[in-house]
């Protein structure tokens, strides 16, 4: 049988979401669980002037773990 790994990726701008995302984390039964953050670099109210590129897939004001690269951005095109 295959290990199963899971990556919870979350974006916050409080701080609420990384508790929900290590809530998740904790209620699965699995060993293998890797939690990461995307980080705006910028004030929040560039975020909204923003979001319809970050929904298109530019990351670029944000900072993440580059070996998630390529899922990240999968995962933004949803």
């Amino acid at each position: 049988m295959k290990k199963m790994k899971v990556l919870i990726l979350y974006f916050s701008l409080g701080g609420r979401t990384k508790k929900v995302a290590q809530s998740i984390a904790e209620g699965l039964s699995i060993s293998d669980v890797s939690i990461e953050q995307f980080e705006y670099t910028k004030k929040f109210r560039d975020f909204l002037s923003e979001q319809d590129e970050v929904m298109k897939g530019d990351l670029s004001s944000f900072k993440y773990n580059e070996n998630i690269k390529d899922l990240a951005l999968t995962i933004s095109c949803f």
